[in-house]
């Protein structure tokens, strides 16, 4: 009898620290879907969410599902991403989660002013992050994506990009750092959002110390990678431009007037162009 007790008083307590976790987790993704919207709106982008965060329970992780996202740009560019879904478990540091994402496709963008029109399609996809709750952080990214499709309805263009590999990441961040700039950003989003744009002294040296951290440390901490692979730009069955690889690596360095400048470098290999022929050798039959 005191067994069972006892194993009753086990299972309460696991119940408990689960309850704990799902309700931090969902408290932190929730945090982060509105500084998301409050950050683009400050750039006149608005970020619409249909339906709710979602988050439950499975055996050996959280299934966390995002609401339905879309982005409406300033001159009527609209872009539909979807509904993203991620399988998140904590990892072995403090605040870490793993996240194992699943995009939606295809996502379209649409700009009914200027003619535009094209889905994006990404068939086959494998995305694993590292991501710091507490403070909205991505300390690391890996993506993997094959036979992607630009296709553009109006004109009869096609991208294809036969593999995609971006990986991104942020070396020892300074995580109590990063959570001191995360609630002044909060607080002036909160701000702004009231037309309340005055700064305090106090208000201001927070910001210069929080500056100077963005832009020193951190800022040269964070590095990406992007390579393609087979891509090709097509116009109906036509093949324009073909390149076989793209490597681009960009990082962020600290000069002496306190800006960022971005340092890239990109290499391109086996470009090959393929033009249409004038109308000339067209009707004197002569081969393109």
């Amino acid at each position: 009898m005191k067994f069972i007790a006892f194993c009753l008083l086990c299972l309460s307590f696991s119940f408990s620290a689960f309850a704990d976790q799902t309700k931090t987790l969902e408290k932190q993704m929730q945090k982060s879907l509105d500084r998301f919207q409050c950050t683009l709106a400050l750039h006149g982008v608005t970020a619409n969410f249909e339906g709710a965060l979602i988050i439950e329970k499975a055996d050996t992780y959280y299934a966390i599902t995002l609401p339905d996202i879309s982005i409406d740009y300033p001159g009527q560019s609209h872009l539909d991403i979807g509904i993203i879904s991620i399988n998140a478990l904590p990892s072995k540091d403090k605040g870490l989660w793993r996240m194992r994402v699943a995009l939606p496709t295809p996502m379209r963008v649409t700009n009914p002013l200027k003619n535009e029109s094209f889905n994006i399609h990404l068939p086959a996809q494998n995305i694993e992050a590292f991501w710091h709750g507490e403070t909205d952080l991505i300390t690391s990214l890996h993506a993997d994506f094959q036979n992607i499709r630009l296709e553009d309805a109006v004109s009869n263009q096609q991208i294809t990009i036969g593999n995609a590999n971006f990986n991104h990441g942020v070396s020892n961040p300074d995580l109590g750092k990063l959570a001191e700039y995360r609630k002044a950003q909060d607080k002036w989003l909160a701000r702004t959002e009231q037309n309340n744009h005055a700064l305090t002294e106090e208000d201001m040296k927070t910001a210069e110390s929080l500056f100077n951290f963005y832009v020193g440390d951190y800022a040269q901490s964070q590095e990406s990678s992007l390579k393609l692979s087979d891509v090709k730009i097509r116009e109906g069955e036509k093949t324009r431009l073909n390149i076989n690889d793209v490597d681009i690596l960009a990082s962020l360095k600290s000069v002496d007037d306190g800006l960022l400048d971005i340092l890239s470098h990109t290499e391109m290999n086996g470009i090959t162009l393929s033009q249409t022929p004038t109308a000339s050798a067209d009707k004197a039959g002569l081969p393109s």
